[in-house]
């Protein structure tokens, strides 16, 4: 990552925490919306230096608040995560289910 999307990340990390998230949540969800493809956990950590298990926590959380999705790498159980851009979709399904957490 160069200089101003380090920036970015740890920016959109204060910012989260504000939300009530965890600053790795956010740092990660930046992270994922600089990514031109999905990426693998080893992969967050490695870039933004974090445990891989802080890394599979957050991105769990992301994933639960629909703001990342998953999918499986072909002939391994490892999974890669990318940003979920459609937050509408994401406040329809919450709609639907009757959860108002925003």
């Amino acid at each position: 990552m160069n200089v101003t999307q380090r920036h970015f990340v740890d920016d959109m990390g204060q910012q989260m925490v504000s939300w009530g998230l965890a600053r790795t949540t956010g740092r990660i969800y930046a992270y994922l919306l600089l990514q031109s493809a999905p990426v693998s956990l080893d992969q967050i950590a490695r870039d933004l230096q974090v445990a891989k298990s802080g890394a599979s926590v957050s991105t769990r959380h992301l994933l639960g608040f629909g703001l990342a999705r998953s999918s499986g790498e072909v002939g391994t159980r490892r999974l890669r995560y990318a940003a979920n851009y459609d937050l509408e979709t994401r406040r329809r399904r919450q709609s639907r289910s009757g959860r108002c957490d925003t």
